[in-house]
């Protein structure tokens, strides 16, 4: 029997909402979102790293940024994070402990080295003459329950012996970039800083800057882990397999970070 030609109109509408459900899976499919955790001493570096990914992926990552023990607090409440970029790997492993991640997902995708920072040239001094000397009124670190960085600072500190002598100097952060704040801000004469937030800042000159030797401190090794939401996120394990691509481990190591010589392995499908 034929179709009445009044039908046609319905039937034509029938086709082309379904044509805009199969566009809309496809679409869902092939280009998602993913909400990733960052800590503050990786953000200059996240920012370029998640440019460059999204130039060469329809997925888009939308990133908030805190202190590696902030960032676990929120995590453990619920907040709705997919992937974690830690600055340690005490978190990862805690919120792993508790169950919320995806299984065999925790690697190191940066290894942070930790500066002294100025606002003026410093020094040829050794460090424990910089950080002694009489005209240093305040020295700025993260707090080192939070921050892996403040850690680090600490770290130092107890092992030149100054950490008992002059503690009435040192004024904490609460991660590391409100610790680089303190000194671009004048607020302190010497900030132990990220080695990335040193040399990728406009605001602090080459000369007012050293190295801590890294045998002073325990190796920062900074892991990312894929979140139990993940599981229902292309982007985020998209994301998470593209750092460790060797575009990603050369821009990771371009803004003074050393990356480990495994992170080419295991890729999450």
């Amino acid at each position: 029997m034929r179709t009445p030609i009044f039908n046609y109109p319905i039937i034509w509408l029938k086709a082309f909402l379904a044509s805009l459900v199969i566009f809309s899976c496809s679409t869902k499919v092939w280009s998602e979102s993913a909400n990733i955790a960052v800590a503050s001493n990786f953000i200059s570096t996240a920012k370029v790293l998640i440019k460059n990914f999204e130039s060469e992926s329809k997925h888009k990552i939308h990133a908030s940024y805190g202190s590696s023990g902030k960032l676990v607090a929120q995590i453990t409440h619920g907040a709705p994070f997919e992937l974690f970029l830690s600055a340690d790997q005490k978190s990862p492993h805690f919120l792993s402990a508790k169950h919320l991640t995806l299984p065999e997902s925790q690697f190191t995708y940066a290894i942070g080295r930790l500066a002294l920072c100025a606002n003026t040239p410093i020094s040829d001094a050794s460090l424990s003459n910089i950080l002694k000397a009489p005209q240093i009124k305040k020295i700025a670190l993260a707090n080192a329950k939070l921050a892996p960085y403040g850690r680090a600072a600490q770290q130092v500190l107890e092992q030149l012996e100054i950490d008992q002598t002059d503690r009435n100097k040192w004024i904490r952060g609460e991660n590391i970039a409100q610790t680089f704040q303190f000194l671009v801000s004048g607020n302190v004469n010497l900030a132990f800083i990220a080695k990335a937030q040193a040399n990728s800042s406009d605001n602090i000159q080459p000369e007012a800057c050293i190295s801590i030797p890294s045998e002073l401190y325990d190796p920062i090794k900074q892991d990312a882990i894929l979140l139990s939401r993940a599981n229902k996120s292309p982007a985020a394990i998209a994301f998470y397999n593209y750092l460790k691509q060797g575009k990603a481990r050369e821009i990771i190591q371009g803004f003074s970070y050393n990356v480990p010589d495994t992170t080419l392995d295991n890729q999450h499908n």
